[in-house]
């Protein structure tokens, strides 16, 4: 049997291997697109949230519509900062697979 013949084997799991890196690595890219527009929305929410405020507030609002107001929006705030953490761990779970995905690349070119 040639070297190249028995190489052959070898080679297909080197390359199937690198391809499920590079599949891992676009999943997890896309999480994290997805995980920042997310974020985006909850931030633009929160924008026009705190405009109609300022404009109800200009208007005039009883303090139980106040605290109703301020308590959403506290809650938005919560929820912006809980979607910064979770996009910063897809963007660390990224990372982690993109640099996986260059070692196994990296292994597999002579």
């Amino acid at each position: 049997m040639s070297p190249s013949k028995r190489l052959k084997p070898v080679q297909r799991f080197a390359h199937s291997k690198e391809q499920k890196a590079a599949r891992i690595m676009g999943q997890a890219k896309k999480n994290l697109r997805q995980e920042e527009a997310k974020l985006e929305q909850l931030k633009q929410y929160h924008q026009e949230y705190l405009e109609r405020f300022k404009q109800m507030a200009a208007e005039g609002m009883s303090a139980t519509q106040l605290q109703e107001y301020r308590a959403f929006l506290a809650k938005l705030d919560a929820a912006i900062d809980q979607q910064q953490e979770v996009v910063a761990a897809s963007l660390d779970n990224h990372t982690s697979s993109k640099r996986v995905w260059k070692k196994i690349t990296a292994a597999a070119r002579p």
